[in-house]
């Protein structure tokens, strides 16, 4: 934990049409505005990059959901966050369970 940052693994659930729910605690720390940034990892392909995010974060309470698009179809992928403060803080969580793409 880093200045408010509790990063733990996140909760991921598979979604139709490749994409996948990413869900995170929100950052407990008066630096924001706040700059996520997900990594993939396709276990399948031995592949590590960005995830491609669509749409904006949604802060619900106490919790962040990010939506990543772009999945392969069969492939099991495992997820990494990274949050931003505008302090510049940079903290990286522990990757997530892997899920399976579904088209």
């Amino acid at each position: 934990m880093i200045t408010g940052f509790m990063m733990i693994a996140p909760t991921v659930s598979a979604q139709p049409g490749l994409s996948a729910k990413i869900v995170f605690p929100h950052p407990n720390t008066e630096t924001g505005p706040f700059n996520y940034e997900v990594t993939q990892t396709d276990l399948t392909a031995d592949a590590t990059g960005a995830a491609e995010l669509s749409g904006d974060p949604i802060v619900d309470g106490d919790t962040v959901t990010l939506t990543v698009t772009g999945l392969v179809d069969g492939h099991e992928f495992a997820f990494t966050y990274t949050v931003t403060g505008a302090d510049g803080i940079t903290a990286t969580s522990a990757a997530s369970t892997p899920i399976t793409a579904t088209a």
